[in-house]
């Protein structure tokens, strides 16, 4: 868990609406013009909550992004602070599949973080969600006519010891 009293999350991070758009081009990431407009627009409406600053704690970056229709942070940090805030793995299609599952959740546990409490989920939990999600794709798949090649696997945790 990140430090709820860090500098970052007191001062909403450091980094400007525009220091960013400037400090993503100059790290390699091409952004037309019109996507600067929105990106600087969703951005004002947060004040000095500069939660897309690469220092801000990961998982309240992604709870924010997961609110906005435009996407500021990167995309594999706000894969990661998902995972991370959710406690449990997120797979791409939920994204498009299960926004509004994922948004829930996501609110349950900021709601949890804010008090203080832990991410961290209950193996049950997060198996129960893996299977959710791979019905999902499953579901998706055969309505839409896509194969789904699935690869079962054991864990270690899974096989018995004599």
């Amino acid at each position: 868990m990140f430090a709820k009293n860090s500098r970052k999350v007191e001062n909403g991070g450091d980094m400007k609406p525009e220091e960013y758009v400037t400090w993503l081009e100059r790290n390699g990431k091409k952004i037309p013009e019109e996507n600067k407009k929105k990106m600087l627009e969703a951005m004002k409406k947060y004040g000095d909550n500069h939660w897309w600053d690469p220092d801000y704690p990961i998982e309240l970056a992604a709870y924010y992004q997961l609110k906005e229709k435009t996407l500021i942070i990167d995309f594999g940090r706000f894969h990661e602070g998902t995972e991370k805030l959710l406690g449990r793995p997120v797979w791409t299609h939920e994204f498009a599949l299960n926004y509004n599952g994922l948004l829930k959740e996501a609110e349950e546990a900021f709601e949890r973080l804010m008090k203080g409490e832990s991410l961290e989920r209950d193996p049950k939990y997060v198996a129960a969600k893996v299977r959710e999600s791979i019905e999902l794709l499953l579901k998706f798949a055969k309505k839409h006519n896509k194969p789904v090649i699935l690869i079962e696997y054991e864990s270690k945790d899974d096989q018995q010891t004599p």
